[in-house]
């Protein structure tokens, strides 16, 4: 029977050989430490196994549970880094339904999404609203490309969309009233700013507001926007909250590897402000 020095050496031995040579070697070479290496290579298989199981598990790549339930989300590196939170259901879960609830108002006509990224709420209203014209904007010309693939890959892609590095008020001259999401990475001020008195009064919106690029942000598009919106304040939720949302399917991952799936990187607590044209 091996010792306990022997069984470690034997499972070295056998990561080693089924993973990356060039990996473990490096790792040694800077670690020195055989106890250091040992738990690396354990730590590097667990995650290894936990990988496989999770791309097996959304091979489908369609959001799983959540208002926008069966929307496919296509198989690429997308423009932001929270792929699988997509197929969760649990991306940006705290305005899911305040997007719902204005998409659902059938006065509302337009949807516009100022950084559209891979696209992700231009299906969305789409899916939901097909009458909807649908305008996204971002200065990436790969996220338009992006955007334009989701909407093709779900059957979307009919003639009342617009994709453009600019936004133009004219394109929606004709419309009484609708909805503009907002998530431009500390622009939103500037963004609210240059808008017109007139697109402003007809379109209700959804900020997300990045107080560690300027503080000053919040107040700037409240003030703004208090005379001729009703406003409140959402804020993220808890990852530990997230949790519940994991299919009991995966419930035998690691606990970081729980984390890494529902994690959409954010650098602190969120908040969003959540604006609605006074009736």
């Amino acid at each position: 029977m091996l010792s306990g020095n022997g069984m470690k050496n034997r499972i070295s031995h056998i990561l080693a050989w089924l993973f990356s040579f060039d990996i473990t070697y490096n790792f040694f070479s800077k670690y020195k430490s055989e106890n250091s290496y040992i738990d690396f290579l354990i730590l590097y298989s667990i995650r290894f196994k936990d990988q496989r199981l999770i791309k097996s598990y959304f091979k489908n790549t369609k959001i799983i549970k959540g208002v926008f339930v069966d929307l496919l989300i296509p198989k690429y590196k997308v423009v932001t880094s929270a792929y699988y939170p997509k197929l969760l259901g649990t991306y940006e879960i705290e305005i899911q339904d305040h997007i719902l609830n204005f998409i659902s108002d059938l006065r509302n006509t337009y949807f516009i999404d100022f950084g559209c990224a891979d696209g992700y709420y231009l299906a969305v209203a789409k899916k939901v609203r097909q009458d909807l014209l649908v305008i996204g904007v971002d200065i990436d010309e790969k996220a338009l490309k992006l955007s334009y693939n989701i909407l093709k890959q779900n059957k979307l892609n009919d003639t009342k969309i617009i994709l453009s590095k600019e936004f133009d008020e004219e394109s929606i001259r004709n419309y009484s009233q609708g909805i503009m999401v907002v998530d431009c990475e500390g622009f939103e001020a500037k963004l609210i700013e240059n808008l017109s008195n007139t697109f402003i009064q007809k379109t209700n919106f959804i900020i997300e507001i990045h107080d560690f690029v300027d503080a000053t942000i919040f107040e700037n598009v409240s003030n703004k926007l208090s005379l001729t919106h009703t406003m409140n304040v959402d804020y993220s939720t808890e990852l530990e909250n997230k949790l519940i949302s994991i299919p009991i399917e995966l419930n035998c991952l690691s606990n970081q590897s729980k984390f890494d799936l529902i994690t959409e990187s954010r650098p602190q607590k969120m908040r969003w402000i959540i604006a609605q044209i006074k009736i």
